[in-house]
């Protein structure tokens, strides 16, 4: 077995990123999509595999993740733009886009993007 070094806040990020992601894969479950949860359990099993036994690989499913997060965030904030500029006056479509909305958007971009940056500085195989 090889050693990882995993930084703290790192890990934080990561497994944060996951709870809340497994949370939102829930929701759409309850409604009848299961394509999120899958995907959500594919990157969870292939992240704490490769950090359990040192699978240099894993860097690139963190990344992949991280680049996923960023899309999320990015694709967000692009169905506001879309609904904006389409001028659409549906209350209950617009009751949607509330603070914890653009909370998670920003989070997830910022998220994703420390995920990328610390990948290679962060999670170090022995």
């Amino acid at each position: 077995m090889k050693s990882i070094k995993i930084n703290k806040s790192f890990q934080i990020v990561l497994f944060t990123s996951l709870i809340v992601y497994a949370f939102r894969s829930l929701q759409f479950w309850l409604i009848g999509s299961y394509v999120p949860g899958a995907l959500l359990l594919a990157f969870a099993v292939l992240i704490i595999v490769g950090i359990r036994w040192g699978k240099r690989w894993t860097k690139s499913v963190v990344k992949s993740w991280a680049v996923l997060m960023i899309l999320f965030g990015v694709l967000r904030y692009g169905l506001v733009a879309m609904l904006y500029f389409g001028h659409i006056d549906e209350v209950h479509i617009l009751e949607q886009f509330t603070f914890m909305f653009n909370l998670v958007n920003v989070l997830s971009v910022i998220g994703g993007a420390y995920l990328i940056r610390g990948t290679n500085r962060d999670l170090i195989f022995g």
